[in-house]
């Protein structure tokens, strides 16, 4: 999904079957993961137990947004505002201090 919206970005204007809204809730599906994968490579598993919930919480959306096509008709405005909600959770937990 990233080198897609790369190469729509690169471009003047994005393909017309894509909306303005449905790029932006793309962008932050892909912020989401990258968030996602920041906080596995700084926690294990075990060391960060605030963690844990949000993190199986962005894992389990994300594993169901990427499991419907993205033709799939969807809400694009929710789903921009679930994955928003989700970074900022995760963000909180990325900017606490790791538990010693």
């Amino acid at each position: 999904m990233l080198k897609r919206l790369k190469g729509w970005l690169g471009q003047e204007r994005a393909p017309l079957r894509v909306s303005q809204m449905q790029m932006h809730a793309l962008i932050e599906v892909n912020l989401l993961e990258l968030n996602l994968a920041s906080l596995d490579a700084t926690y294990a598993a075990g060391e960060a137990s605030n963690a844990v919930p949000v993190h199986h919480k962005a894992h389990a959306w994300l594993d169901g947004f990427k499991r419907q096509p993205l033709t799939a008709r969807r809400d694009w405005e929710e789903v921009g505002l679930e994955a928003r909600a989700l970074n900022r959770q995760l963000k909180s937990v990325m900017a606490a201090p790791p538990a010693p």
